[in-house]
């Protein structure tokens, strides 16, 4: 008696996943396309912990430490403001640190992230204290839904490393924008003065 069994060839495992995910992508509706894409671009959500960004960074016109990157989870205590310019402005940069300095607070970092290679920063990194992150593959922008044409982006991170605000293409000029900033702040580490 033969058998007309005959086995399947591997296909590594991978094709079926792959299919599948195409075959949402493809029978969903605008809505839910938008927000699939939304989450594989990355969007995080306010309440939830913060992303983990490791990279290169400058810090008063000199380079860290290459073995030492910064972290953004080895700054637990402290309140983090992201500042996401989609190129090098040492002009705003330079504004944005002034008015964090003005919480007068060691409490609170202001971390500038740029889409640029450690050399261009470097040469725009003149404001003592501030830190300016080379990004330039734009992986953390993407992690962060941080797209080049949204300009600014501002997200701030609590003490116990929770997302609590986030801002895509703020107006810093508004003083009521800069008054949400400033509450963001207060909520993320309730000890720093007022």
């Amino acid at each position: 008696m033969t058998s007309h069994f005959r086995p399947r060839a591997r296909t590594g495992g991978h094709a079926p996943a792959l299919s599948a995910l195409a075959a949402i992508l493809l029978s969903a509706p605008p809505a839910s396309a938008q927000a699939l894409k939304a989450g594989l671009l990355g969007d995080p959500s306010v309440g939830r912990p913060a992303s983990e960004i490791r990279l290169p960074y400058v810090r008063d016109g000199v380079p860290g430490p290459a073995d030492q990157p910064f972290r953004l989870s080895a700054e637990l205590g402290r309140v983090v403001v992201l500042a996401f310019g989609g190129t090098p402005d040492r002009a705003g940069w330079a504004d944005l640190a002034a008015r964090v300095d003005s919480f007068g607070s060691a409490r609170v970092e202001l971390v500038a992230v740029a889409r640029a290679r450690s050399g261009a920063v470097a040469a725009v990194a003149g404001r003592p204290g501030l830190k300016i992150l080379a990004d330039s593959l734009g992986l953390i922008h993407r992690l962060y839904g941080v797209r080049d044409k949204d300009g600014w982006a501002i997200f701030v991170v609590a003490d116990d490393g929770r997302l609590i605000w986030k801002d895509r293409r703020p107006n810093l000029a508004l003083a009521g924008w800069w008054a949400g900033l400033v509450a963001a702040v207060r909520r993320g580490a309730p000890t720093v003065a007022r």
